[in-house]
């Protein structure tokens, strides 16, 4: 094979010099110069080819003389066993046999490997039968998986472990010759007839031993070469084993995928076909046994997707990829053992049978939400808020506890556009509010909070229900006499006035003054005014009507008007006034 290679190369030469011949002709160069350089050129090609074979013959009738001796050294050893020797001659006679036996075998290995062009015969061996011990299972779906790999770098491995064998067996040749050097020495010292004999005995030895070293050395040099030769580039074997994949492992995988798909979407459109009416991906029922059936339906989707897959590289006899999906789904499983009461949990909350029930209340971060749906992502629902919907994981949601709704269950501290008063007194209209912040217009300027700093404000909802104005007045104690009658009568009638006359009178509820305590020489008196949630925006104007109706009336009636700091007198109408 060897030889054919060489001369498939000596052909490729020979052609490109025959395109040069007429290359030249075209240009006018003389036929017979022409004729001179490619002769020349044959009988170089013919000359290396035929020094080259010449050469491998030599050798071949160098490894057919070896083996003959090897099998009649091995036929006279093996007579001499059957004479019954001793013990010791026995063991050195086995010896002997064990080592033939050795040097006939690499003969045989050599002649056959120039034969065959330099072929690796191990590449030819029978696989030997492998024990496996209890893990055989997994070792024979892993094994693919492994040679795999392994035969991606066969050839460059084969190639660096060829490298190393010349590398041992220069090293080997070299310390040889030094040895035999060695023994020429002694072979030219003057001993006696026995110590030459048995010195030239051992200077053969040591030949042999130098003339197969480099034997094998010229042998694995030549695995080297043709190696070498077959040694495609990095993109040639990458584009090699792409094309490989597509028409191998690629096809079955790609023929698996559309088998999978196939059977999901096949059972999926079944699906829709049986409930035409609600979404497959957002099924909801507040039947119990049709959730049941739905998801046990869903379950078998996947069971049966996932059979047809490994199906599929079954019958086409790809173990590697085969292999693969099952450490895969081992893994899974595996991994599902440790999440599996999570996965009831979630399980129950699927079917409408966990802590958390559709159409039912949470509470999520302070806020409550509508439970909507329950599925792989759960819909919450706030009604008063900006964007108020959610969607929750299915893992988040079985930490959550539902309850029945109320018939008039609060939603938010507040609506869009609510008035409110927040605890530092400050009074605004709220202008948004999401499920992450709420904005607050007070005194033309915009406040705004976080939901979870909101809900804790403990704010004040004045357009929620009815809200009351609340506020303190103080006359003398010289109008004592007339303080727990005359005097709470005149100022519930001048505030209810003042009411009527800023158009409030539809939104009032309640009115009452009373006396509530006697301060530093003062009459205290407590004002109540309860009004409608629709009068909300007018808060601060109702206070202050409150204060100048009180004030008017003190007017009118020439009551002096004191507060437990400051006590002044009204003034007559007649008084000069400034």
């Amino acid at each position: 094979m060897h030889f054919l290679n060489h001369t498939k190369l000596f052909s490729v030469k020979l052609a490109c010099l025959t395109l040069f011949y007429f290359v030249l002709a075209s240009e006018g160069l003389g036929q017979k110069q022409q004729t001179d350089t490619l002769n020349e050129v044959q009988q170089s090609v013919e000359q290396n080819s035929d020094q080259r074979q010449q050469e491998l013959k030599t050798q071949l009738i160098e490894f057919t003389g070896i083996i003959s001796l090897q099998h009649k050294i091995l036929k006279d050893l093996r007579a001499k066993l059957d004479q019954n020797p001793t013990q010791l001659t026995k063991i050195a006679l086995e010896g002997q046999v064990a080592e033939s036996e050795k040097i006939l075998k690499n003969a045989e290995v050599a002649f056959e490997s120039i034969v065959t062009g330099g072929l690796d015969l191990e590449n030819f061996k029978e696989v030997p039968d492998q024990s496996f011990d209890w893990q055989s299972d997994l070792i024979e779906i892993i094994q693919p998986i492994f040679q795999s790999l392994k035969d991606l770098t066969e050839q460059p491995r084969a190639i660096e472990r060829i490298r190393k064998t010349i590398e041992f067996y220069q090293q080997n040749l070299s310390e040889v010759e030094n040895s035999i050097l060695k023994i020429e020495e002694w072979s030219q010292a003057e001993v006696d007839r026995a110590t030459r004999g048995q010195i030239q005995t051992i200077q053969e030895d040591w030949r042999k031993r130098k003339a197969e070293a480099q034997r094998n050395l010229e042998l694995f040099q030549l695995q080297l070469r043709n190696l070498q030769i077959r040694q495609e580039s990095i993109w040639t074997s990458v584009w090699s084993a792409f094309g490989a994949f597509l028409t191998g492992r690629g096809l079955n995988l790609m023929l698996a995928v559309l088998a999978t798909m196939a059977v999901w979407f096949g059972m999926r459109t079944f699906l829709r076909f049986m409930v035409p009416k609600e979404g497959v991906d957002e099924f909801q029922t507040r039947s119990q046994y049709s959730r049941v059936l739905f998801y046990t339906y869903r379950i078998l989707m996947m069971m049966a997707s996932t059979a047809v897959f490994l199906i599929v590289l079954y019958v086409t006899g790809d173990w590697l990829l085969l292999g693969l999906a099952l450490l895969i789904l081992a893994g899974i499983a595996i991994g599902l053992k440790k999440y599996l009461p999570q996965f009831l949990a979630e399980a129950k909350l699927l079917l409408n049978l966990g802590a958390v029930r559709e159409g039912e209340m949470v509470t999520y971060e302070g806020v409550p939400w509508i439970v909507k749906s329950i599925n792989i992502y759960s819909h919450l629902v706030n009604p008063v808020l900006e964007g108020g919907e959610l969607r929750m994981p299915l893992g988040e949601m079985s930490q959550l506890i539902s309850q029945p709704i109320a018939e008039d269950e609060p939603w938010f501290p507040s609506n869009l556009h609510d008035y409110i008063l927040l605890p530092d007194g400050s009074f605004g209209q709220v202008v948004i509010q999401t499920p992450e912040f709420v904005q607050i217009k007070s005194r033309e300027m915009i406040r705004t909070f976080l939901v979870s700093d909101y809900l804790n404000l403990g704010i004040k909802n004045l357009s929620m229900g009815a809200f009351a104005c609340v506020g303190n007045f103080g006359i003398s104690l010289e109008h004592q006499e007339i303080c727990l009658d005359l005097v709470p009568n005149a100022f519930e009638r001048s505030v209810g006035l003042f009411i009527d006359q800023n158009g409030l009178q539809p939104f009032l509820e309640e009115l009452s003054v009373e006396l509530s305590s006697i301060q530093s020489g003062s009459i205290q008196y407590f004002l109540y005014v309860r009004m409608k949630s629709p009068a909300a925006k007018y808060y601060w104007k109702i206070l202050r009507i409150m204060q100048q109706a009180c004030v008017a009336t003190c007017n009118s009636e020439r009551w002096k008007v004191e507060n437990p700091d400051i006590t002044f007198q009204v003034p007559p109408p007649d008084f000069p006034q400034k």
